[in-house]
């Protein structure tokens, strides 16, 4: 079933600025089963003939794949550990917790560290009837987009010109940006990108060291092998305090998402003021609830500035 495309474009004032101030949809994921944009590659992922012969699934996660392969998981009477950085919301690992899986919690280090969940989740894949699930590196998790978001968004939006979303396996900007492309070369797939990521400093040629950030799920201090730089147009750094305003004028109009949509809407209209008259659509990639503690939260928000 296509996830829905909600009309943006009033709710952030865009209709009254100018003869041409372009049109923003969100495309919303929390439409799916477990609330995010990770049903599709987890379902994906899932088809591998390696899943019946073991009888524990492991990941990494930055929470919504965990949220889905645990639910999945315990559908198909299998174990599911789950490793997070302790950066993650709380109300992430309460939902893996609730679906049955196991989550250790890791410490915020790179990945030349051992201790580095996706180094952690690797190594305790490799016991004897684990399977590491490995959505970093699972070509699957870039054919579940393809076949699946990228079509819709052509099905549900005739006139696309841009399709903007974060990456943090690439997954979804690699598939989804690659049948766009297909099908009209035309349309910019854009990076969403945290401000103190390496990622869009990286497609701009620059190569910097990264700096904290507090959006989840999205940017990263190393480059996924999944996410193909040469499908990207152009990429756009938003702020966590950006972030936050975008969030609290979605959540005024009762439309309950996660921290990285604050991003991708960020960049999505900074796209419309590069590109005015343009159509763009915005992933809006989560649901809220899992943010109860942290970016639902006004008091966290006041504590971190926001």
């Amino acid at each position: 079933m296509s996830t829905p495309i909600i009309d943006l474009t009033e709710l952030f004032g865009l209709s009254g600025r100018g003869d041409a101030p372009g049109r923003l949809l969100g495309k919303l994921e929390t439409a799916n089963h477990t609330g995010s944009v990770k049903d599709r590659p987890v379902e994906r992922m899932l088809r591998d003939p390696r899943v019946a012969g073991a009888h524990t699934l492991v990941e990494a996660t930055g929470g919504n794949t965990g949220i889905s392969l645990a639910v999945a998981g315990s559908m198909l009477g299998k174990r599911v550990i789950v490793t997070m950085s302790r950066k993650m919301s709380p109300g992430k690992v309460r939902q893996m917790e609730e679906a049955g899986a196991e989550v250790i919690l890791c410490p915020l280090v790179g990945l030349d560290s051992p201790a580095n969940f996706i180094n952690v989740a690797r190594q305790l894949g490799e016991a004897e009837g684990h399977w590491y699930v490995d959505q970093f590196n699972n070509p699957a998790n870039v054919e579940a987009h393809y076949e699946t978001t990228g079509p819709e968004l052509l099905e549900q939006v005739r006139d696309l010109d841009a399709f903007v979303a974060g990456a943090g396996t690439g997954g979804t900007l690699t598939g989804a940006g690659r049948a766009l492309k297909e099908r009209n070369p035309g349309i910019d797939v854009v990076l969403a990108d945290p401000a103190g990521s390496t990622l869009g400093p990286h497609l701009r040629g620059e190569e910097t060291e990264p700096a904290p950030y507090l959006v989840e799920g999205i940017g990263g201090d190393f480059l996924p092998p999944l996410l193909d730089f040469g499908v990207l147009d152009t990429a756009y750094q938003v702020d966590d305090a950006e972030a936050a305003a975008h969030l609290r004028t979605l959540a005024a109009a009762a439309i309950d998402v996660g921290s990285s949509s604050g991003t991708t809407v960020g960049a999505a209209l900074a796209y419309l003021r590069d590109h005015p008259g343009a159509t763009v659509c915005a992933l809006l990639a989560d649901s809220g609830d899992r943010y109860a503690e942290t970016w639902r939260n006004q008091a966290w928000l006041t504590d971190h500035g926001l």
